[in-house]
């Protein structure tokens, strides 16, 4: 509000006398600056508005009204809250798209304040346009890009959803061909050199070769991984993995039921899967726990290894190998998180800890 900054003039006409101080001061300023008396005509502006109207002079907007000077959407825009103003002596403040002289649209924020005088009490309104077209015109460029970001993001997601299905499916071709073809094979010679006379040796090649390619197959694409329960599968997994290296594999599987969800199923089988491997090749240890269990409505996945610490998220990134370059993929599929705690003092054991 602002009060004795002004001297009255016709006092019947409600008319505004402002001096040159304040002309100087608000021609000083970069904001647009006009005021109104209580009939809503203009007495006064800054040389800003003047320039934003596209006039000359004050002269020409001085006595006029915002209708006569702007298109009507405009003067609609600008005049709305000015009786608030003046009725209840209370400054209000807002946002408005305005176009100028060259049809070009401007933001600005709108504060007006009543004038008011002891003697007469509010006798018109004072008007400040800050412009912030430029900040507008980032902030939208901004929330264009993100949407663009986001949009090309989720066309990214679905490509490296497509590439696992695609991996996926090729593990189980090149698995189901293995058994199907070359196991067939060796099964036909076993059988050819059982009713034939030869060393013992080259049948025992035979079996070694024939539990080789089952092996293969098995780790490759374990047969029926979509009909077979979670625990199943971690448990062949887990005999598989002691039975091929003296570091001792546990799992503790805590989950009451089976993991309905034959996509969730599969990512957390190949999760572990990868996991497991790595630590066979790096870890060095003694014994891995395989933990999974739920809290609340998540699933838990914690494996601990007594081995070398490392840094498995800058493992993550140096990665060579598919399948653990896959594994960040599949937790960012599965919108989950993941943890890992390198082992010390109070804990002999790294812990990597998924959450999904």
């Amino acid at each position: 509000m602002i009060s004795e900054t002004v001297s009255t003039g016709n006092d019947q006409g409600g008319g505004l006398d402002l001096n040159n101080h304040f002309y100087d001061v608000f021609n000083a300023i970069p904001d647009l600056v006009y005021f109104k008396d209580r009939s809503l005509t203009i007495n006064g502006c800054n040389k800003a508005f003047v320039e934003f109207v596209g006039v000359e002079s004050q002269d020409e907007i001085v006595g006029k009204k915002i209708p006569s000077l702007l298109n009507a959407i405009d003067a609609l825009i600008l005049e709305e809250g000015d009786m608030q103003v003046i009725g209840a002596s209370s400054t209000i403040k807002r946002s408005v798209a305005i176009e100028d002289k060259e049809k070009k649209t401007r933001w600005f924020e709108v504060k007006k304040s009543p004038i008011e005088c002891m003697k007469n009490g509010c006798i018109g309104l004072l008007v400040i346009m800050s412009e912030f077209t430029t900040l507008k015109e980032f902030q939208d460029s901004q929330k264009e890009l993100i949407g663009e970001l986001q949009e090309t993001n989720s066309e990214l997601q679905k490509v490296k959803g497509q590439l696992l299905n695609a991996q996926e499916n090729q593990r189980q071709k090149i698995s189901s061909e293995l058994d199907d073809d070359l196991g067939q094979h060796l099964a036909a010679i076993k059988s050819s050199l059982q009713n034939s006379q030869v060393d013992s040796s080259v049948m025992m090649l035979v079996d070694d070769g024939i539990e080789k390619i089952k092996d293969l197959t098995r780790s490759i694409s374990p047969l029926h991984l979509q009909s077979n329960k979670l625990n199943k599968l971690l448990t062949d997994l887990v005999n598989e993995l002691n039975a091929e290296q003296d570091l001792v594999f546990t799992l503790e599987y805590k989950l009451e039921g089976d993991v309905s969800d034959s996509s969730l199923k599969l990512h957390l089988y190949r999760i572990i899967q990868e996991v497991s491997n790595n630590i066979v090749k790096h870890s060095k240890g003694t014994q891995c726990i395989i933990c999974i269990h739920q809290e609340r409505n998540q699933i838990v996945l914690q494996v601990k290894d007594d081995g070398e610490s490392y840094n498995f998220f800058e493992q993550l990134k140096k990665a060579t190998s598919f399948g653990l370059l896959t594994i960040n993929e599949r937790i960012k599929s599965l919108q989950g998180s993941i943890i890992y705690f390198a082992k010390d003092e109070s804990d002999p054991f790294n812990i990597l800890k998924l959450t999904v």
